[in-house]
């Protein structure tokens, strides 16, 4: 990816965003990595049940944070959290290398700006800064009412557009050995 040049951060104006953020509705978690070995540097949230601590061997989880900009404390009552903080960051790691692998090989002068991992259950939402990686982990909103989406332009779920479609049958017609199709269907 580009290499810009490393603003200034002012890491109390991070600290009031962050403790905004926390607050806002549906919030369940965050997540903030180094940039640089994704080690866990802080987190605000109960991680464990995003995704319980499933390892027990602690050697593979990521290094812990030696210096830098923020506090170097991850901020969790008990083992298991700190594991499951680890393991998420281990997860967000691999996702966030691979992907940022994905745009160089597309475009080299490109860089990633955001990724959003949406499940039934909940959004990640990935943020690569210069020095630190935010993760934002958050409810998934419910799907909004015909009139909210006429409202906002968005286009039903395929499901209304084709309410018939797990009924459908497919017309096969086998080709010939000279490449045509055949009149007959299956």
């Amino acid at each position: 990816m580009a290499e810009k040049a490393v603003p200034s951060v002012n890491t109390e104006s991070i600290e009031e965003a962050l403790h905004r953020l926390s607050k806002k509705p549906g919030v369940k978690a965050w997540l903030m990595l180094d940039r640089t070995n994704g080690a866990v540097l802080k987190t605000n949230g109960q991680i464990s049940t995003v995704r319980p601590a499933r390892s027990t061997d602690r050697k593979t989880s990521l290094p812990s944070p030696t210096g830098g900009s923020f506090s170097t404390d991850v901020s969790t009552s008990t083992d298991n959290e700190t594991l499951a903080a680890q393991e998420l960051a281990s997860m967000v790691w691999s996702f966030l290398s691979t992907a940022g692998s994905l745009v160089d090989e597309i475009d080299s002068e490109d860089e990633l700006k955001l990724l959003r991992l949406r499940t039934k259950k909940q959004e990640l939402v990935i943020v690569p800064e210069v020095k630190y990686l935010l993760v934002v982990v958050h409810d998934t909103p419910p799907v909004a009412s015909r009139a909210s989406r006429s409202k906002a332009n968005v286009s039903p779920p395929a499901s209304k557009l084709f309410p018939h479609s797990s009924k459908l049958t497919a017309v096969v017609r086998p080709a010939t050995a000279d490449g045509a199709e055949s009149g007959k269907s299956t």
